[in-house]
């Protein structure tokens, strides 16, 4: 990463006056400025590897929420020393770095994002998941984000990711509670399948 170019760039970002920066996209709530700031950061990011990010993202998850390595029958048994080099948690990884990449591209572009995160939300409501699983997981990447981007984590580039993240899980949990009253709905008397 070129953490003094990244620096730079931010510092551009910020101090830009330009009213049509401070547009509000109606479905993100993200100014244009914000939208900027945090494709701009996680441009970056990707620098330093796809597979890379990923992986340290989950470790860190599951570091900080052990809970969640129980839903991935592919690893649920590695001991936590040797999950980081498990091929099966580097492919999950890099898929969800691939998926929040197109996410973080299609943030002018809603249709696209909402899709892509519809899906997510669907997928994970299969495999019995909750939402807090995600709103954890947004935790975990804002303190990634800070921990790479170093002196690039200002306080406004932190607010956008913020308030973009916050869109992306709320998406994603209102897909998986609509998966679920819909699964629901179809037992009868309102009975639930343990899943």
């Amino acid at each position: 990463m070129d953490y003094g170019r990244l620096k730079a760039d931010v510092d551009v970002l910020e101090k830009a006056e330009n009213p049509a920066m401070q547009q509000v996209d109606p479905t993100t709530g993200l100014a244009v400025k914000e939208r900027m700031l945090v494709q701009r950061t996680w441009k970056e990011l990707m620098q330093l590897g796809r597979s890379n990010v990923g992986i340290e993202l989950f470790h860190q998850y599951f570091t900080k929420y052990p809970q969640y390595v129980q839903h991935f029958k592919a690893f649920r048994e590695v001991p936590s020393e040797k999950l980081k080099a498990h091929p099966r948690l580097k492919a999950h990884a890099t898929t969800v770095v691939n998926a929040m990449d197109v996410i973080i591209d299609s943030l002018d572009d809603t249709e696209t994002a909402v899709a892509v995160l519809d899906k997510t939300g669907r997928d994970h409501d299969r495999r019995g998941l909750s939402t807090s699983a995600f709103a954890d997981l947004q935790t975990t990447l804002m303190m990634l984000l800070g921990m790479f981007l170093k002196d690039s984590w200002t306080p406004a580039v932190e607010q956008a990711w913020d308030k973009a993240l916050t869109v992306v899980m709320n998406t994603v949990m209102n897909s998986m509670n609509a998966a679920e009253q819909a699964r629901t709905s179809k037992m009868p008397h309102g009975e639930q399948v343990a899943i």
